[in-house]
């Protein structure tokens, strides 16, 4: 285990970020500054708690359902600062924008991908996904909400 000195040599574990994208769904034109946390072992815990209490513990559910939820729980744990308009959309979960929600996860996953290039010298675009599977982490793999979503 990595001891509190070594901990301070590594890159900053925190990321700011602002976004301006136009709803697809809503038209709504949602502008904000965001300062996302790499997640602890613990944060990870309690990301995917959340991601189970959203799906309800079904396991049947569509898996651009489990996908959307998953981003979201990430997204609840991992952002430590927000516009009002976050809070107030209860983290994500009352907008109708599946745009929105993937434009900021795909920044916290490029940070991610990025992050860990730093440490390990690699390109690689491969992490774990809440089951333990490897997925493709690259800004490529968020795609999957807007295919999923009904975006073209």
């Amino acid at each position: 285990m990595a001891q509190p000195d070594e901990i301070k040599k590594l890159p900053s574990m925190e990321y700011r970020f602002n976004i301006q994208v136009v709803g697809e769904e809503s038209g709504i034109n949602w502008v904000g500054d965001f300062v996302y946390m790499r997640p602890t072992i613990g944060a990870r815990s309690q990301i995917n708690a959340l991601s189970v209490r959203f799906n309800s513990d079904l396991t049947s559910l569509d898996p651009q359902i489990l996908d959307i939820n998953y981003a979201l729980a990430h997204l609840r744990i991992t952002l430590q600062e927000h516009p009002e308009w976050w809070f107030d959309s209860n983290f994500g979960v009352d907008l109708y924008d599946y745009n929105v929600i993937l434009e900021i996860y795909a920044k916290c996953v490029e940070f991610e991908r990025n992050w860990k290039s730093k440490i390990h010298g690699t390109t690689d675009d491969t992490t774990t996904d809440q089951d333990g599977d490897s997925t493709a982490t690259d800004t490529q793999d968020t795609t999957k909400f807007r295919r999923n979503a009904g975006d073209k």
